[in-house]
């Protein structure tokens, strides 16, 4: 558990957000979003806490005339009239990057202990599942044991989900990807439904992410058992190619190297495997639609959290997908999942 006060975890990003902005020879940050606002300096107690903290940065009270400003998001207007008053404007996507990392240890113990508190109540709702339960019953009950776990921060809807075991049945399939559903809705669980899970939390600000696939009502069977192992064979690639120095793009070479399954073993738009840290996901971001280019450039460090999230689909079986947690190393990585997600269990 964490020994530092979480409520004082914010000093070392800001010292972090200080360096990156003297790096860059930054005068100002307009800070647009309340997410910027929040990862420099924390939580706030109330709205009117919030309020006055946002007032600072308020366009209406005049945009600063020169110099170096750094800029998350604005409209077209703003950034117009910023030029006009001869500042120069400059992205602060690099300076949020480089003043994420690197965490300190007691950031770094905050974020696996969500991941494992997260895994609690996944463990804790998997019994009380039943046939004839909607997923968005099932929602409310994952939803109740979060709490009992000391989780109260959602940072989604909770996807409880049955995914198709045929592509007409799919409500999205683009091509060359599997079809894939990730939705929660009144749809009532039936036996032999293959139910996904997607949740995730904010533990004091850190984001947590667990994944993992359910049989309802009966036993895993010899097909099933086929998508689970090819999971697990692509998963441990990319595990085994987590390293300092290695990039998205050997994360994504890996997920590859002998897959012969079609389309690639992961949902679009999501990843093969990605980072998670303050507030949402980071790179790496493996599996990508963006250039190759990006994703070489997106260099794996120790300390990082990484999700490693494959999808393996068959017409007529149905999917297996699941999130591999792994922290890396200053040599290799270690795992930081407890719970067996590379395996069928049964619910209901």
């Amino acid at each position: 558990m964490i020994r530092e006060d979480p409520d004082e975890l914010w000093r070392p990003r800001l010292s972090r957000w200080e360096a990156a902005c003297h790096a860059a020879r930054v005068d100002t940050w307009l800070l647009t979003t309340m997410a910027a606002r929040r990862f420099v300096e924390g939580e706030w107690d109330d709205e009117a806490d919030l309020a006055g903290e946002l007032d600072t940065y308020n366009f209406d009270a005049g945009l600063p005339a020169g110099g170096r400003v750094a800029v998350d998001r604005v409209d077209l207007t703003t950034m117009e009239q910023l030029r006009a008053l001869g500042t120069e404007v400059v992205d602060a996507g690099p300076i949020l990057a480089a003043a994420r990392r690197p965490r300190a240890a007691a950031e770094q113990a905050v974020l696996i202990e969500g991941h494992q508190l997260t895994e609690l109540a996944v463990k804790a709702t998997m019994p009380r599942i039943r046939v004839g339960m909607t997923e968005r019953d099932v929602s409310g009950v994952f939803a109740e044991e979060a709490v009992r776990a000391g989780l109260t921060d959602p940072h989604i809807d909770q996807v409880w989900t049955v995914l198709p075991k045929s592509a007409r049945d799919a409500p999205w399939a683009w091509l060359g990807h599997p079809p894939y559903r990730q939705l929660t809705s009144s749809r009532a669980l039936v036996v032999g439904d293959l139910l996904a899970l997607d949740a995730g939390y904010l533990h004091h600000g850190y984001m947590t992410d667990v994944g993992w696939t359910f049989v309802v009502g009966r036993e895993s069977n010899a097909a099933e058992r086929r998508l689970s192992s090819a999971w697990r064979a692509v998963a441990e690639r990319v595990e085994a190619a987590v390293r300092p120095g290695a990039t998205a793009v050997d994360l994504r070479e890996a997920a590859l190297d002998g897959w012969h399954g079609g389309s690639p073993p992961w949902p679009f738009p999501l990843y093969v495997a990605h980072g998670v840290g303050w507030a949402s996901i980071e790179p790496p971001l493996a599996g990508t639609d963006l250039p190759r280019d990006a994703e070489a450039a997106m260099v794996i460090e120790p300390g990082m959290l990484l999700l490693i999230e494959p999808y393996v689909w068959e017409e007529g079986v149905g999917g297996f997908r699941a999130e591999l947690a792994i922290e890396v190393t200053d040599d290799g990585s270690r795992r930081v999942s407890r719970l067996p997600v590379w395996e069928w269990r049964t619910v209901g």
